[in-house]
């Protein structure tokens, strides 16, 4: 995120890939002058070459668009260093559930907030297939958490009653379902009127699906009418053609490991949103 601010000036700031034989591929241009005050986001189009480049070198240049525009300040901050899910949590109020948030709910119980936590199978199986290693520890304070779990499907909500939740919550979640046309048609019955859903995607070609081509209308739409529910082959295949191309689908498979079904960006996820509103 970017933010500029001080006195009148106009100033663009690039951002370029230096790679090891010297060529350098823009990815970034933001114009920024005083009146667009506040923090505004980055989006970084990185070649897909640029994964295979560990030693690849990123060039961030302040350029004035004028003689004059020297003043102020620039300040480029990584995201990690900013609470940009607070505003979200506002909408989490009354009685919610957090889909799928593991050993660490972002979601507490608190005065005005009775929340509970849905997974699709016993923590046990959690740590199973997803703390092999050992990198996660269960605090003592998570564990005080583990009776507000409940057994699952995220996608169907079947412990939920209709009419019943003033908020659903969940975090790096809703790539893994299958249909998501007819997850929000479900989560919407859930919902009392004035409720909210709430939650985070990550934006494919940001993160480790930067190979993944995005999910088309087509896709949600036949899944949606041919009441896909679960990971086909397809899905397996997918995933590992362009994610990770040295794991097996049928070992996958096998584990229950859950995959990204679907890969979205800004303007994507904003079409299926629509096509839930028209079509449902």
């Amino acid at each position: 995120a970017v933010a500029a601010e001080n006195r009148r000036f106009g100033l663009v700031l690039q951002c370029s890939v230096i790679f090891p034989d010297s060529r350098n591929v823009e990815v970034a241009r933001v114009r920024l002058n005083d009146a667009m005050p506040g923090w505004r986001p980055i989006h970084f189009d990185w070649p897909i070459a640029v994964k295979e480049f560990p030693n690849a070198d990123l060039l961030i240049e302040v350029i004035p668009q004028h003689d004059t525009d020297r003043t102020g300040a620039l300040v480029i901050g990584i995201t990690e260093h900013f609470d940009l899910r607070g505003p979200l949590f506002h909408y989490t109020r009354g009685r919610g559930i957090e889909i799928g948030p593991g050993i660490s709910p972002q979601i507490l119980p608190a005065e005005n907030v009775e929340v509970k936590y849905l997974e699709r199978s016993p923590i046990e199986d959690w740590e199973r297939l997803y703390n092999k290693s050992g990198k996660y520890t269960i605090t003592e304070a998570q564990r005080r958490l583990f009776p507000r779990y409940i057994i699952g499907d995220a996608q169907k909500l079947d412990p939920i009653e209709d009419d019943s939740l003033d908020f659903i919550f969940s975090s790096h979640v809703f790539e893994h379902f299958t249909n998501p046309l007819g997850t929000l048609q479900i989560w919407h019955r859930k919902i009392r009127c004035g409720g909210h859903v709430v939650g985070v995607v990550p934006e494919a070609h940001n993160c480790f699906d930067i190979l993944q081509p995005l999910s088309q209308e087509g896709q949600w739409l036949e899944e949606h009418s041919m009441n896909v529910w679960d990971y086909q082959d397809r899905h397996y295949e997918k995933w590992c053609r362009f994610t990770q191309p040295w794991a097996a689908p049928e070992h996958l498979k096998r584990s229950g490991f859950a995959i990204h079904a679907h890969y979205y960006n800004p303007e994507s996820f904003g079409r299926l949103l629509e096509l839930a509103v028209q079509r449902l």
